[in-house]
């Protein structure tokens, strides 16, 4: 995009001509993905700068004005920590989007800036770090940039009410058990008895209540229920839930809590959407085709806007495989892709992913 190119001519000028850059190490197609406006970017690069210059003096302060940039080296990794100084300073509109860099933030003591994790707390919450315990917790446990105190904070309380809540649940659930296993019985006799008293009735004339007050209605039971190959309740219900599939028993290697293919589509977009790369990479076959998606990938399709813009729909179904066909689109283009899915363990799983050609959307509008 123009503007990813613009970003990255940015990137590569904003530094002073008499700082040292080592360019070779920086990622300018993830720098120009970053929605950072050239005002941005040169405070960040100021930042660089200053967190390079008090690593080469030995983290004694410089004055704002004159940093002596003799002998000072700037890398990525300053920039990355830049970044991250701007977007924890506030009045910097920066996603935290670091992802594969993650090992490089949060590293102002070892990189000898002198902020410990009190001055991210406060700076990230405006409060002090006592005063927050019982507040911050919730929020720490989302926020990038309270990690080290909400992983203290945390660990003490979140324990105490998972232990108490389910203290009462135990109870509270085998009263509840008995309850739904004595309607249990009265549900599977009343079935099974119904369909007894239709020739029994014929024959004695009496009511279809007997076969609710007595559950001793086995022998009848087994007898109506021979024209279906002589079993008990199982056959019955594994039958229905055959038919309920509509793969004549196809699919009778799922397990139970096997979500559709269509599902587990959604859900992979969703996890790009919510930047949860485990949830995503969970997605994937056993033996896939493919290589699962990576941090870099993900992290280019979310900065995108990625999502599934048209229904999925089935071009290929066997009782294992299953091929959807459906659009993607992104903040530039719309791309046809194809989704194979197979059963892994009884769930289905992504096994290889095609793409179509890219189409720009002015093209397509």
């Amino acid at each position: 995009m123009p503007q990813e190119r613009i970003r990255r001519r940015i990137w590569r000028e904003v530094f002073p001509e008499e700082a040292s850059v080592d360019t070779e190490t920086f990622d300018y197609e993830y720098l120009g993905l970053l929605s950072l406006t050239p005002a941005v970017i040169r405070k960040v690069a100021k930042y660089a700068a200053y967190i390079a210059a008090t690593e080469t003096h030995d983290a004694h302060p410089l004055e704002e004005s004159a940093a002596d940039l003799d002998d000072v080296t700037i890398t990525f990794d300053h920039v990355v920590l830049g970044l991250q100084y701007a977007e924890e300073a506030g009045g910097v509109a920066i996603e935290s989007e670091f992802f594969q860099y993650e090992d490089k933030l949060r590293s102002y003591e070892n990189q000898a800036v002198g902020r410990d994790v009190e001055t991210l707390f406060k700076l990230k919450y405006g409060v002090e770090d006592g005063d927050a315990d019982a507040d911050a917790d919730p929020a720490g446990a989302s926020e990038p940039g309270a990690d080290p105190v909400s992983a203290e904070t945390e660990e003490p309380e979140v324990p105490k009410e998972e232990n108490e809540e389910p203290a009462d649940t135990p109870a509270s659930a085998t009263k509840g058990g008995d309850d739904t296993a004595d309607d249990a019985r009265t549900v599977d006799t009343g079935p099974d008895g119904g369909t007894a008293d239709d020739p029994t009735t014929d024959a004695s004339g009496g009511e279809t209540s007997p076969s609710n007050t007595v559950p001793e209605d086995e022998p009848t039971s087994d007898a109506a229920l021979e024209d279906d190959d002589g079993g008990t309740d199982t056959p019955d219900t594994e039958a229905a839930d055959g038919t309920a599939d509509g793969e004549s028993g196809s699919h009778s290697s799922m397990a139970p809590d096997a979500l559709d293919p269509e599902v587990v589509v959604e859900q992979f977009y969703d996890g790009i959407d919510t930047k949860d790369l485990e949830a995503v990479q969970a997605l994937y076959h056993s033996s896939s085709a493919v290589d699962e998606l990576s941090r870099q990938e993900m992290m280019a399709m979310h900065l995108n806007d990625t999502s599934m813009v048209t229904s999925p729909r089935r071009t290929a179904e066997q009782a294992d495989r299953v091929v959807l066909e459906f659009e993607e689109e992104s903040s530039s283009h719309r791309i046809p892709m194809a989704f194979e899915l197979r059963l892994d363990d009884g769930k289905w799983r992504i096994y290889s992913i095609e793409h179509g050609e890219p189409v720009t959307k002015d093209d397509a509008a």
